[in-house]
């Protein structure tokens, strides 16, 4: 089976717990929605029934919504926090207005609950205890990419000595306004002796 259709089936499970979101949504049947995920583009289009199918990347989505690379690795973290305002925060939606009010609403009002999904195949204690792995797996790459950032910093600022640290660069800033002082007042000297002269 395909991960795009794992992501299909997972959204129309989420969907499926909220008839008032499937009905909402089957107003739209036949409209096209592009999901894109970082690099990943999931074209789908809404059922009579209110929910999402595959369809034809050729198609021209009527909205697009899309959660940008750079915002990829907070998705984890507003996942975690079950607050549909968290993941909506992280969502760039354009396109037909009407589909785009409507599927912000449906976003916002969602309750995501991943252990409760994970609970429903698997029993409780499995749940938590995958939620409870994947959170310190989200925390372990959160601490290694933070590690790695001020290791890069480190070795660009003080041994390559391509860059310098804020704390050099005030350094330096202040020193030069100190000889640009220096040097204004031993202008003005001259100039004044230069006149005695």
């Amino acid at each position: 089976m395909r991960p795009t259709t794992l992501l299909v089936r997972a959204l129309n499970a989420v969907l499926s717990r909220e008839p008032w979101a499937q009905e909402r949504l089957a107003a739209y049947a036949g409209r096209t929605l592009l999901l894109r995920v970082g690099a990943l583009d999931l074209p789908l289009t809404f059922t009579y029934a209110g929910l999402l199918q595959l369809t034809d990347p050729a198609i021209v989505a009527d909205v697009q919504l899309a959660i940008p690379t750079p915002r990829l690795n907070q998705l984890p973290a507003a996942l975690a926090t079950k607050d549909p305002d968290a993941l909506l925060a992280l969502v760039h939606i354009q396109g037909d207005a009407g589909l785009a009010n409507a599927l912000a609403q449906v976003l916002s009002q969602l309750r995501l609950d991943p252990e409760a999904e994970i609970a429903r195949f698997t029993g409780d204690i499995i749940a938590v205890r995958v939620m409870a792995a994947l959170k310190q797996l989200i925390g372990f790459g959160q601490r290694t990419q933070q590690h790695l950032q001020a290791n890069m910093a480190e070795f660009l600022g003080e041994e390559s000595g391509i860059l310098v640290s804020r704390d050099y660069l005030h350094s330096w800033q202040v020193q030069l306004q100190q000889l640009e002082q220096r040097l204004q007042a031993l202008e003005q000297r001259t100039h004044l002796l230069a006149l005695k002269g």
